[in-house]
C-alpha cells in the first residue's frame, strides 16, 4: 500500500454516493493501485482501481471500509495503543497513518485495535471530515 497526498485533480465526477472519479495528469499517480490511500485537496479516499493512464482517471471511495497500514503513535510521536473507534490521521511528514492529529489529515476511525507502538494492517472506516472541523473537535475535547 502506498499513500498519495496533494493530488492535483483537474476535475472530479461523482460516480455514486461515495465514489468519485478524479481526472488528472499528475504523474505521481502512475503507480496508484487499488487499495492505496489518496488525498486530493480536501478529498480523502481509497483507490478502488488502478490509475488509468489512458483516460487520466482515478476512482476513489470516500466513505468505505478498507484495510490500511496503521502505526500506534500519537501527536507527540510517542507509542500508544489504538482502540476500536479511535480517530486516525494520515501524517504526511512521517508517511504513515496514526493518531497524530496535530500533523495529520483526518481519514476516519479504527475498526480494530493495535498495541502501543505496533504497526498492523487493520480495518479503517473512511469518514470525510473537513480538517478545520477536526481541529475544532480536538480543541473542544482537550478544553
Amino acid at each position: 500500500m502506498a499513500n498519495y497526498v496533494d493530488v492535483n485533480a483537474k476535475k472530479t465526477y461523482a460516480i455514486e454516493s461515495s465514489r468519485i472519479a478524479l481526472e488528472t495528469t499528475d504523474t505521481t499517480l502512475d503507480d496508484v493501485t487499488s487499495g492505496d490511500l489518496v488525498i486530493a485537496g480536501a478529498l480523502v479516499g481509497v483507490a478502488v482501481a488502478d490509475y488509468d493512464e489512458d483516460t487520466n482517471l482515478l476512482v476513489i471511495d470516500t466513505r468505505g471500509r478498507y484495510e490500511l497500514s496503521v502505526i500506534g503513535k500519537d501527536a507527540g510521536g510517542s507509542s500508544c495503543a489504538i482502540a476500536v473507534g479511535d480517530w486516525l490521521y494520515y501524517d504526511p511528514a512521517a508517511d504513515q497513518i496514526n493518531r497524530d492529529y496535530s500533523n495529520g489529515i483526518c481519514i476516519g476511525r479504527a475498526l480494530e485495535a493495535i498495541g502501543s507502538g505496533l504497526t498492523a494492517t487493520i480495518g479503517v472506516e473512511i469518514i470525510p471530515i473537513p480538517w478545520s472541523d477536526c481541529l475544532a473537535m480536538v480543541a473542544a475535547a482537550v478544553a
